[in-house]
């Protein structure tokens, strides 16, 4: 059976509903956007743009809210696979936005593989073609799990090696039944069996000044090894753009 690969990174649906606007967040949305907009440009943007395997589809969800200005920044790169989802949802509702995003995902008789990317965070360049050389049919929903990735402090400008195999997380499901890996929390996914990779860090996690879940402390299943740091030099198979980092911490 065939398979077509999406990756979905959300990245700002619901923040001009003062409703949605979450305890913590320290910023109006003007300013969180073009905070968010440099993030995404220093790490999301140059690792999913330089995947060595560009087999797939990168659905990059606004909110149809976004000032004009942002719809021709996301429209400016033109990426043949980046396609902007400009979506209506009233918030941060995990199955609405996926429900939303399903409707724009090619209808089929196939495998439908979907990857959760946040929009502050990068991915090695092998990743998407390591998750299709594991793939293969199978008759229920399993999961691709990347277990080791780096944590990156902006404040401290230090790196460490992290476990969390929720990070990141892939789905597999047959398309006329699929939901994506978008409707459910990243630890709850529906899968059956999960094939986990474990050789090398495939994920890079941003901590930075606008986080609010993200605090870079242990937490379940998860740890940092402050033990074990990482030379930012070493991260260039992430394919980032590095110069700016010290602006990026405030």
């Amino acid at each position: 059976m065939a398979f077509k690969h999406y990756i979905i990174t959300c990245l700002n649906v619901g923040i001009y509903s003062h409703r949605m606007w979450r305890p913590g967040v320290r910023l109006p949305q003007t300013e969180w956007m073009d905070h968010r907009v440099k993030l995404f440009e220093t790490f999301t943007l140059p690792s999913v743009r330089g995947q060595s395997c560009r087999n797939f589809t990168w659905l990059v969800l606004m909110d149809h809210r976004s000032p004009p200005r942002y719809k021709l920044w996301i429209e400016s790169f033109r990426i043949p696979n980046l396609v902007p989802v400009y979506l209506a949802c009233r918030g941060l509702d995990n199955e609405a936005v996926a429900a939303a995003v399903m409707e724009r995902i090619e209808p089929g008789e196939y495998d439908l593989i979907t990857t959760e990317v946040d929009s502050d965070d990068a991915i090695h360049k092998d990743m998407v073609g390591i998750i299709q050389r594991l793939y293969r049919p199978q008759p229920h929903i399993w999961q691709v799990c990347f277990s080791r990735g780096v944590l990156l402090d902006l404040s401290r400008q230090k790196a460490f090696l992290m476990d969390y195999p929720f990070h990141v997380p892939t789905l597999i499901e047959p398309r006329p039944t699929a939901q994506s890996v978008y409707c459910w929390p990243n630890s709850e996914l529906p899968a059956q069996t999960c094939e986990q990779v474990t050789a090398h860090p495939y994920w890079l996690q941003v901590i930075h000044s606008q986080n609010v879940a993200n605090t870079g402390q242990d937490g379940p299943s998860r740890i940092v090894h402050h033990d074990q740091p990482v030379d930012l030099s070493k991260l260039k198979a992430f394919n980032l753009h590095l110069e700016g980092l010290a602006e990026l911490s405030v």
